[in-house]
């Protein structure tokens, strides 16, 4: 489970409480179900995934843009953005890349840089659009940077202590409080 709270982003774009679970569902089946709650609307999510593939996907209220990209058009070896964020918390060294499908988007998160430093490791990633509209309507942001901030710590390895993601003039900075 994930559980995210923005407040205070600018312009209050991404104001608003994420909620996001992944649940086994059978053999190399997996139900992704998040729920957006903003002071606008509430949308909940959940796309079925088999053998890393989005077979299904339901969303609740539907889409307002037909700008979107079908379960069955997206490639294998995609993942959910929970399983995603849990492969970047729990990783030791700097991910190479993951393929992430939200409901509404292909999404590719690259590493592009990497740096040791004393006690700290510093990943730094490409977050790209690929497939599906940008983020963040009218803006449609396709591209990101990503830097993602480790503390080395013996003998279990690297602890994720921040994200940072850089769009424009933005950064929405994201702390790990426990």
């Amino acid at each position: 489970m994930l559980i995210a709270r923005l407040d205070s982003t600018p312009l209050g774009v991404f104001d608003g409480v994420f909620t996001g679970i992944r649940s086994r569902q059978g053999h190399g089946t997996n139900l992704y179900h998040v729920r957006n709650v903003s002071a606008k609307k509430t949308r909940d999510i959940r796309i079925t995934f088999d053998a890393e593939k989005p077979t299904g996907i339901d969303v609740s209220p539907p889409f307002t843009s037909k700008k979107y990209v079908p379960p069955g058009l997206v490639q294998p070896v995609t993942t959910d953005m929970i399983d995603a964020f849990g492969k970047v918390a729990r990783h030791t060294d700097c991910l190479e890349r993951l393929r992430i499908f939200d409901g509404r988007r292909v999404i590719l998160l690259e590493n592009t840089d990497s740096e040791l430093l004393g006690e700290t490791r510093t990943c730094m990633m490409s977050y790209s659009v690929i497939d599906g509209p940008g983020h963040v309507p009218p803006f449609n942001f396709r591209n990101m940077k990503v830097k993602l901030v480790y503390a080395r710590q013996a003998p279990t390895g690297d602890q994720l202590r921040s994200i940072s993601i850089r769009v424009g003039l933005y950064t929405l900075q994201l702390q790990r409080i426990r």
